[in-house]
């Protein structure tokens, strides 16, 4: 029988979610203490890794397959509508009280922020996230979106090819595991080189944080292979059956 495509609310992801934030605006306010706040970005990344591989996988059960347009459009609707009003209120204030210069200066990866690629403007040109100076522009905190968005495009993408050596009576979550360990190693290996060698692409570009996300997913995993073992050693009804 398919199961129930509603995800189980789960309030500690809030928590961490609200943590990840709070660290985020305290770096960014230069709050004594709290200097390496930015890591609140990979602890949303892993959630973010979680809750889209959850989705997925609980869609793959539910229908036999995963609907990567309708995906697509679903993240689209949630979180477009909210950056355009931010990319125009933003662009608003700044021609009212920046000067022409400051303006062009600030305002340079607008084009990019609005097609989710801001990430690739920061990566690609002479920019330093942590420069006095440079850490002006008005959209830089758009480049993690940016990441996100390339990886809702990659992500079911790859789960389709994970999920086409399962069945829906079968899915054969310890397999996965092991793909997702090997997708973690490689991206954690990419990003420590690119640490050496070059620490702007580690921070700003979607493969070498495919990691973070793998982590979340491999969570996931391992708290539903942990409940089907649950399951199936306890009758009880109180016992958690699934994630999905």
């Amino acid at each position: 029988m398919p199961r129930n495509n509603n995800l189980i609310y789960r309030p500690e992801i809030q928590g961490l979610r609200a943590l990840a934030i709070g660290l985020v605006i305290l770096a960014h306010a230069k709050i004594s203490g709290f200097g390496g706040g930015f890591v609140g970005v990979d602890v949303f990344f892993v959630i973010s890794g979680y809750l889209i591989t959850q989705l997925l996988y609980c869609g793959h059960l539910a229908t036999g397959h995963i609907n990567f347009i309708n995906f697509l459009a679903r993240r689209l609707l949630r979180l477009l509508p909210a950056l355009l009003v931010m990319i125009v209120f933003v662009e608003l204030l700044a021609a009212l009280f920046l000067s022409a210069i400051e303006f062009e200066e600030q305002t340079g990866s607008i084009l990019f922020a609005s097609t989710w690629t801001s990430n690739l403007f920061f990566a690609f040109t002479t920019f330093d996230y942590f420069s006095e100076l440079q850490n002006l522009d008005l959209f830089l905190h758009t480049w993690s979106l940016g990441v996100e968005e390339q990886f809702y495009v990659l992500w079911p993408l790859l789960l389709m090819l994970v999920f086409s050596k399962t069945t829906q009576q079968n899915p054969h979550t310890s397999g996965i595991l092991m793909i997702f360990s090997i997708i973690f190693a490689a991206s954690l290996s990419l990003s420590i080189y690119w640490s050496v060698k070059n620490p702007i692409w580690s921070f700003y570009l979607m493969p070498s944080r495919v990691w973070q996300f793998s982590l979340g997913a491999m969570a996931f995993f391992l708290m539903e292979k942990l409940a089907k073992k649950k399951e199936q050693s306890s009758p009880s009804p109180f016992v958690q059956r699934s994630f999905c």
